[in-house]
């Protein structure tokens, strides 16, 4: 959004909802230092999905299934497979 974009279609909001969300609502309201800050966080997730699309494991397509069940799940950082 800094740099020009109305919004966004995140995959990564189906896996941490409560993290996209900080992301979006601390922009909005200006906190452009806590944004980016938790745009890092997120990182990890992103690169992990960009890495495995398309190539899971059994074991991380379970993973996946139960983060996105329980979107109160806090990610600190994707299991490997």
């Amino acid at each position: 959004m800094c740099l020009g974009a109305k919004g966004a279609i995140a995959r990564t909001a189906n896996i941490a909802p409560r993290l996209v969300s900080e992301i979006h609502n601390a922009y909005l309201a200006g906190d452009h230092a806590r944004s980016p800050e938790l745009q890092f966080r997120l990182a990890p997730l992103r690169a992990w999905i960009e890495k495995t699309a398309g190539d899971l494991t059994a074991a991380q397509r379970r993973d996946l299934q139960d983060m996105i069940s329980n979107p109160f799940v806090e990610i600190a950082s994707p299991t490997a497979g």
